[in-house]
């Protein structure tokens, strides 16, 4: 079957990579509520742990979606691998506290996908239909709503990351 134009689109975000102590519970808890809050349903689609001498290595991949309207479905790919994660505790305003000294690597992806129930699906002519559609009736829609909203609403977790993990630059580049 021929693919239809700008029916699904995915943009890699980001990757951020960082060394140091972190709340790795709070850590995933932030991000868990920053997505519930902007709607999303996510699920968990693999943990693994692994126990090395260096330390724990720990792989966690989530997968979260959105339908905007019912004709576009946004999804948003995280992928986070911590490496030689030790327990330690920390003293902050004279309490001690249990932090995860650990290297991480988070990836984030986003995709937009049109007609996800594939109303236009089945013969070529509804798909000849749909391309059309797409080229020339909602282009600027997929374009400018659809693709950019999506990407400047993941930079935004990306920055939620960033203020988390108390980064120097909290924003992307202007």
């Amino acid at each position: 079957m021929a693919d239809v134009y700008l029916q699904k689109v995915t943009q890699k975000v980001g990757t951020i990579r960082f060394h140091g102590v972190v709340d790795l519970n709070g850590f995933l808890k932030m991000m868990r509520d920053w997505l519930i809050d902007h709607k999303y349903l996510f699920f968990e689609r693999e943990f693994k742990s692994k126990i090395n001498p260096e330390g724990v290595k720990k792989e966690i991949s989530w997968t979260a979606y959105l339908e905007a309207t019912e004709y576009a479905k946004y999804t948003i790919d995280l992928t986070m691998i911590f490496l030689n994660c030790i327990d330690v505790e920390v003293v902050k305003n004279g309490q001690k506290i249990k932090l995860t000294s650990t290297r991480g690597l988070i990836e984030i992806a986003c995709t937009c996908e049109l007609d996800p129930f594939k109303r236009f699906g089945g013969n070529k002519w509804l798909q000849a239909l749909q391309d059309w559609y797409h080229k020339y009736i909602i282009k600027r829609e997929i374009l400018f709503i659809h693709l950019d909203g999506l990407y400047y609403h993941t930079l935004k977790l990306q920055r939620a990351i960033k203020e988390y993990l108390e980064f120097e630059a909290k924003t992307s580049a202007k």
